[in-house]
């Protein structure tokens, strides 16, 4: 969990967030599809009332013929004609009601095993059932043949025998896929329910570990209780630094383990402050011995080391200066070579990207040249597409002429025909029709002509514009060309700048070394002005000063509680 563990806090709280929603959302999907499955009208509901209608329908009719076979035994033992005729009419309605219910299920969509039953075994026996009732059983019935009636009667009793064994078997398989069905919705609504169940328990359990794993992250960044964290951020904010902070063994990295590093940095650094304050009251009471001492001799020693001590505070504030000076232009040399650095990867970069847009202009020049040789072809294409609908029209003219010479025979032909009188009457008609065709290929050559005179002027504006195109692409060419060269010079001069940088970072590395040497002399040039400054006399302001200093520095560390050495 190393991953978890380097999340940013607000991260692990929108990881914590997410998991919730999905367990939820998962939770919602499963009882959603359960719900789907069993609600009403659903897969398991439409097959539970389908075996119920398929039921309902066999017991009682109509698709049980039994109705039908008691029908036909009050027909056999009554002999009135109108209730013989109220008999067949009945017995007619209920086959029209069979075969209608039947339409019906042969449309269903049932289990094999019901399908065979039903409609391949109970079916055809109702239908043998109806026929023999209706083709031999009635008429024999009202021609009141006994014999053969009775024999029909008995054909149909067999028919309608098979069609109950099989009728039985239908409600039989009926109620065990029904017994099934509700048994197989109560399993699935248990088993979902405990998936359900468990879903809710997985995602408690994850968001719960995620939680525990979040507060423990905290704890660990924290190394303890958040109240004793801040008990010793304000212990330290108070300069009390005798606290002991406790922490877990081998932590390095927690809030508590850093606080402790840093009072045990700020305990050693008031220390040896606290140790440098006292040796600087007693350097301060030695110069102020010394300076009492010196005061004793005569006055032009004393004249000779107010000079003395002049020259050498001026020299050391001097050599203070070019040190201050010095170090700053050695600070200026090393950003200078850290940004000569910089210049040389950036040459660098620019170099491999001019090389890189040369060989794109390379590539585009050769694409140029491409499209110049596709816009050429197109153009000769174009003029050949010109030539040809010239000759089109040439053609046109031939029709055209062929067309008047059809119409002057047309019309000399009806002439013909008018002075043949009836007998030529026949033969106008169809000089008339010949002549009207010839009308017709006139007015469709003049229509293809405009056409090709449209085609013609278009491919003219097509040739003058592919002209045009051609000019461009020229031009694009040679910009492309002089594009190049330029890239070309730019490649040139981004080397001699990758070079020249490469020089100046050297020389800038170089400098910073001087400086860096030169900073170091002048060091120890003010380290020996300030020996030389500690034995001139006038040094009694500078140990009284020394003196009050050393006091508001002692001051200020006694504000620290240390803890006992």
């Amino acid at each position: 969990m190393d991953w978890f563990r380097s999340l940013k806090l607000w991260h692990r709280f929108t990881f914590l967030i997410g998991l919730f929603a999905f367990g939820f959302i998962v939770y919602g999907a499963w009882s959603f599809k359960t719900l789907n499955e069993i609600m009403v009208n659903g897969p398991v509901y439409q097959r539970i009332v389908q075996g119920k209608d398929l039921i309902a329908d066999i017991l009682p009719p109509p698709e049980y013929v039994i109705e039908s076979y008691l029908v036909a035994l009050q027909l056999s033992e009554t002999g009135d004609s109108g209730e013989q005729d109220h008999l067949i009419e009945r017995l007619k309605k209920l086959k029209g009601e069979y075969d209608e219910r039947h339409t019906f299920w042969l449309n269903e969509k049932l289990d094999w095993d019901l399908s065979e039953t039903f409609l391949n075994q109970a079916h055809p026996q109702a239908v043998n059932f109806y026929t023999i009732a209706f083709n031999e059983y009635i008429p024999a019935v009202k021609i009141s043949n006994k014999d053969t009636a009775k024999l029909a009667m008995s054909r149909m009793k067999a028919a309608y025998e098979l069609h109950r064994t099989a009728i039985d078997k239908v409600v039989e398989l009926a109620g065990k896929r029904n017994k099934t069905d509700e048994a197989g919705a109560k399993a699935n609504i248990q088993s979902a329910g405990q998936l359900l169940l468990a879903i809710l328990v997985v995602s408690l359990v994850a968001a719960v570990a995620v939680a525990t794993m979040i507060l423990r992250g905290l704890l660990t960044r924290l190394g303890g209780e958040p109240e004793y964290a801040v008990k010793i951020a304000h212990d330290i904010a108070a300069c009390n630094l005798s606290i002991n902070i406790e922490t877990r063994a081998d932590d390095e990295t927690s809030l508590l383990a850093a606080m402790k590093a840093m009072q045990g940095s700020l305990a050693l650094t008031i220390g040896n402050v606290n140790n440098s304050v006292h040796k600087l009251e007693r350097a301060a009471a030695r110069l102020t011995q010394t300076a009492g001492l010196v005061v004793e001799n005569n006055l032009h020693q004393q004249e000779v080391s107010h000079s003395m001590a002049a020259a050498v505070e001026e020299m050391s504030s001097t050599v203070v200066e070019i040190t201050s000076t010095m170090e700053e232009l050695s600070a200026s040399s090393t950003q200078i070579a850290d940004h000569s650095t910089s210049v040389v990867d950036i040459a660098n970069h620019t170099l491999e990207n001019s090389k890189k847009g040369s060989d794109s202009m390379q590539q585009l020049l050769t694409r140029m040249g491409d499209i110049r040789t596709g816009n050429q072809n197109s153009l000769r294409e174009i003029v050949e597409l010109g030539a040809k609908s010239k000759e089109i029209s040439k053609v046109m003219e031939i029709i055209n002429a062929i067309a008047d010479q059809t119409k002057l025979i047309a019309f000399n032909a009806a002439l013909e025909a008018a002075s043949a009188g009836e007998s030529g009457r026949r033969f106008g008609v169809v000089a008339a029709e010949i002549r009207r065709l010839a009308d017709s290929v006139t007015d469709s050559t003049n229509e293809i002509e405009n056409k090709i005179q449209e085609i013609q002027d278009s491919i003219s504006r097509l040739v003058i514009t592919s002209e045009k195109g051609t000019s461009t692409i020229d031009a694009g060419m040679a910009a492309s060309a002089e594009t190049a060269r330029h890239l070309d010079d730019l490649v040139d001069a981004a080397g001699q700048t990758s070079s020249a940088a490469q020089q100046i970072s050297l020389s800038t590395q170089q400098q910073k070394t001087a400086s860096s040497q030169v900073v170091s002399a002048l060091r120890e040039i003010v380290t020996a002005s300030a020996h030389t400054a500690q034995s001139i006399r006038s040094i009694t302001e500078i140990g009284n000063e020394m003196n009050a200093m050393s006091r508001e520095l002692s001051k200020l560390v006694n504000q620290f509680k240390l803890a006992d050495a």
